[in-house]
């Protein structure tokens, strides 16, 4: 069986990867139907990999102008 390696990230990692804010994120959470929701782990929030890759996508693919 072939493993699938996931990684997890947190605020300050999305941000950058992003190329945005903190707050932008938190503004993102509340106002943008679209922006992935993290998931707790252990007391903190995080987003996969997947979750990223899939917004980064749904931008690229001019999402909010469809």
């Amino acid at each position: 069986m072939e493993q699938i390696e996931r990684r997890l990230y947190n605020l300050k990692s999305v941000a950058n990867i992003l190329d945005v804010s903190v707050a932008t994120i938190y503004r993102r959470l509340d106002s943008d139907p679209f922006f992935p929701k993290p998931k707790l782990v252990g007391g903190k929030n995080f987003w996969s990999d997947i979750q990223i890759k899939e917004y980064i996508e749904f931008i690229e693919q001019g999402g909010y102008n469809n």
